[in-house]
């Protein structure tokens, strides 16, 4: 996230200001709803070939704990779109309208 995102600056322009300009808190909800503070330090790990293979779980788990995961980050969308009044934290998601398209989005992603 921090990599195509925070330091993309098209990011900035097309999301950030994007919602801003709607009275949106959009910063906060992008670090709450995507877990940086805590996925972060898993980015380095990534990073470290050795540690990957050292600590990596089988494949099926993997695939079952990114569909655990695209669940729950649907989910706190959902919420997240509800509670902010009808605004997605990224535009295009209002073309994923059943919560099954948004899973098979973030699993693909």
């Amino acid at each position: 996230w921090l990599k195509f995102n925070w330091f993309e600056p098209k990011w900035f322009v097309e999301v950030v200001e994007f919602w801003q300009k709607r009275g949106v808190p959009i910063i906060a909800i992008q670090w709450w709803s995507h877990g940086t503070i805590i996925l972060t330090p898993l980015d380095y790990f990534a990073e470290e070939p050795a540690l990957l293979r050292k600590y990596c779980m089988p494949f099926s788990h993997l695939v079952l704990f990114v569909w655990i995961f695209s669940i729950y980050y649907i989910i706190q969308t959902d919420i997240l779109f509800t509670i902010n009044g009808g605004f997605w934290p990224y535009p295009f998601l209002a073309t994923f309208a059943t919560p099954l398209k948004q899973v098979m989005l973030v699993s693909g992603i």
